[in-house]
Parts: C-alpha cells; sequence; structure tokens
C-alpha cells in the first residue's frame, strides 16, 4: 500500500494559523484582509497590504515569525517553503524611532522576542535569538555591520521575511524633486537588501 501523500503546504500553513491564534489572548480569529496577506506571505510571495490606519497591518508581520515556527514544529524536514529554518526571524524596515518603540512593546505583549537596532539587544540580534528585529532604511543600507549580518549564514538561514513599514514614504522621503537631494536617500535603496539574503525571498 502506497504511503499517504503529505498534506499540502497551504493546509500546514492554516493550521498553524490556528495553533497559534489559540495560543494568543486576546485575537481569537484575522480579519479577511490579515489572513489573506499573511498566508500570501508565508507561501512565498511578495506582499503590498494597503489597509486603513488601525486596521492591525502589523499583526500580520507579527504574527509570520510565530507561524512559521508552529509549520516546521510540525512539518519539520519536510517543509518546502522554509528549507534550513531553525530560529524563524523577520526583519522591520520602520521610519521612526518611536514607531520601533512601540512595535516592540506590541510584540512583547504577544510572546514575540523583539528588538531595534543599535540598543541593548544589539548581541542578541547578532545571535539570532530576537524573532523581529527593527531598523531603520539607513541602519539597514549603509551600516557595514548589519549588512554583514544579513549576509551572514546564520541570517540566510533563518531569515523568513523582509517588512516594509510605513512603505509609503519611500517615495515621498526616498526621491529627490527638482535637483535636490532626497530626504532619506537610503529608502529609495530598499531593493538592495534582496542582493544580502537567499534567493526567493518574501518582501
Amino acid at each position: 500500500m502506497a504511503d499517504a501523500e503529505p498534506d499540502s503546504s497551504a493546509s500546514a500553513i492554516d493550521r498553524a494559523i490556528t495553533s497559534v491564534l489559540a495560543s494568543l489572548d486576546g485575537i481569537s480569529e484575522l480579519k479577511c484582509e490579515q489572513e489573506k496577506a499573511l498566508k500570501a506571505f508565508l507561501s512565498g510571495e511578495d506582499v503590498l497590504a494597503l489597509l486603513p490606519t488601525g486596521f492591525g497591518k502589523s499583526l500580520i508581520y507579527q504574527l509570520v515569525p510565530l507561524v512559521c515556527k508552529a509549520y516546521l514544529q510540525t512539518e519539520g524536514e519536510r517543509s518546502s517553503l522554509f528549507p534550513g529554518v531553525e530560529n524563524p526571524i523577520v526583519i522591520v524596515v520602520s521610519p521612526l524611532v518611536a514607531l520601533m518603540e512601540d512595535q516592540v512593546k506590541e510584540a512583547a505583549k504577544l510572546g514575540i522576542t523583539a528588538a531595534q537596532l543599535g540598543g541593548t539587544s544589539d548581541n542578541r540580534i547578532l545571535s539570532g535569538s530576537v524573532q523581529l528585529v527593527f531598523g531603520s532604511p539607513e541602519s539597514w543600507i549603509l551600516n557595514d555591520k548589519w549588512r554583514t549580518m544579513l549576509a551572514s549564514a546564520r541570517y540566510r538561514r533563518n531569515l523568513v521575511g523582509i517588512v516594509v513599514d510605513e512603505v509609503h514614504m519611500m517615495h515621498k522621503w526616498g526621491q529627490g524633486k527638482k535637483g535636490k537631494p532626497a530626504f532619506r536617500e537610503a529608502f529609495s535603496r530598499l531593493g538592495e537588501l534582496r542582493s544580502l539574503v537567499k534567493e526567493g525571498f518574501r518582501m
């Protein structure tokens, strides 16, 4: 008798999401748009989420390392979505320090380890033990320390996604006008991050 075929990646992701939501206080289900974006991202697609303020966009990427971990616990070596991943990491490009500080606190409430570059958690970030790593465009693009980290074997193996928060600022701040230099030129160079991580990366 032939062995049964393993469940599809889609159904395994569904189970992982259900498992994670059951473990969280105050979040029993996702909104349709949140679930759609989360599943697409986990399935390896690039995702652009244009949703209203207060809708819960941050929850989408906050759940990625948790759902990825739950998926790997059930799929293990059968995983085709996250080959070689042991400790899922997501990096978040954020334009404002205050915004990063708030997001780190929100992530902690969900039991997610989170930190921002340039703080007291740098050693933990470098060791790969932080699930959500926040940093400004300038930190990720212009600082050799963090670029080298992204290109390291540890991060190339465990990084499962790059998120750009407040993505609408890329054009506004990253492009110069009427011959003037861009306000924050690093915003226009975020595509460089793809060259530092493994091929076929979700963003």
